[in-house]
């Protein structure tokens, strides 16, 4: 297994070889002590942190005007340094690039403001974190939400709420969010998603699990990878959409694997799905199972991104003991789509909401 890090040799240089990194097998995964293909790693220096905070400190609220938001956001990207930039790059364009990477390092709002209790709009004064995840996101294409999900905020909010903590969902915290594509339901979802660490938990125990689907594949028997690009499954809409959709519904029948053996792509939500035939459950299981062998944890720090390619990779959160209040665990997301053309059929409102 692979993977590689950006570390303050690479901050020097002036470019990244993903060919290098293709060829590595050995690496250690930065930060754990674990080897994986999960995780690319690239950190700001100090200097260059101080920079691009100061700038984003006057970007105004994506809640309020997002068009000046994302105008603010590309005029930030000037402020990155070029060795990020190029891995940020690479790692959108190139095939061999791994499942996720993390950036560390990021600024945020100086005078933070209390966690959000119920995960909705919080009361900062300063909007620095959303201009930071902004700037990153639009280098991967066009921010987007869902008008059933969050009221449609196009940055979200992700904390544990008081008396939902046995929801498979990101309000939840006891239950085993289980490993899943963002959003597999939907024709629509995101090529990327983004999550931005403001706090932490008390213990720092809550960690977003992630993992190469092509790691996985790799570990399958071939009838196993054969079952899975048939469509024999059903996957259910996330628990967030529920109360939108007046309960539970699903799909219809889809592969949860396609592309090349080199370069496959996945939609997979173990929260809800369902196998069609009996070859189709053990096929399922036999990559439950080798997607299991091959994940990797972050506990995501303040000022830590993760991005994640949805369409390689699954993520989830095992669970953990929340704290709720002021100090409760404080991530932001969002999605990232290379286009937005193939929803144009489904705006709701304005350019970048959708129904879902």
């Amino acid at each position: 297994m692979k993977s590689y890090a950006l570390s303050s040799s690479m901050r020097r240089s002036s470019a990244m070889s993903l060919d290098s990194y293709a060829s590595s097998r050995t690496h250690t995964l930065p930060g754990t002590g674990q080897t994986g293909s999960c995780f690319l790693e690239g950190e700001l220096e100090p200097e260059a942190r101080s920079w691009l905070g100061s700038h984003a400190a006057s970007a105004t609220s994506p809640y309020t005007d997002f068009l000046r938001f994302s105008v603010a956001c590309r005029r930030l990207t000037a402020c990155l340094p070029e060795p990020l930039l190029m891995a940020l790059t690479l790692f959108r364009t190139h095939a061999e690039a791994p499942g996720a990477m993390l950036v560390k390092g990021l600024p945020l709002d100086f005078d933070l403001a209390p966690t959000p209790a119920d995960g909705g709009r919080s009361d900062k004064g300063t909007f620095v974190s959303e201009a930071v995840l902004g700037t990153i996101a639009q280098l991967f294409g066009d921010l987007y939400s869902y008008a059933t999900e969050k009221k449609g905020e196009i940055i979200q909010n992700i904390v544990p709420v008081a008396n939902r903590e046995l929801k498979r969902s990101n309000e939840g915290s006891r239950a085993d969010f289980l490993l899943h594509t963002e959003n597999a339901y939907f024709e629509f979802r995101p090529d990327y998603l983004l999550l931005i660490g403001l706090r932490a938990d008390v213990g720092g125990k809550a960690a977003t699990t992630v993992a190469y689907a092509k790691d996985a594949l790799d570990l399958l028997s071939d009838q196993a990878a054969t079952n899975l690009r048939l469509p024999l499954y059903r996957i259910a809409a996330p628990d967030s959409f529920l109360d939108s959709h007046g309960g539970r519904v699903w799909s219809k029948p889809t592969p949860i694997i396609s592309g090349s053996t080199r370069y496959p792509e996945t939609r997979v939500n173990f929260n809800g799905i369902t196998a069609l035939t009996p070859a189709a459950a053990t096929a399922l299981s036999a990559f439950q199972e080798a997607l299991d062998a091959v994940t990797r944890q972050c506990v995501l720090q303040p000022g830590e991104l993760l991005i994640i390619d949805n369409r390689k990779a699954v993520h989830g959160r095992p669970p953990f003991k929340a704290t709720f209040g002021p100090q409760a665990r404080w991530l932001q997301r969002a999605y990232v789509r290379s286009t937005l053309w193939q929803g144009r059929e489904k705006v709701a409102g304005r350019p970048n909401l959708f129904d879902s």
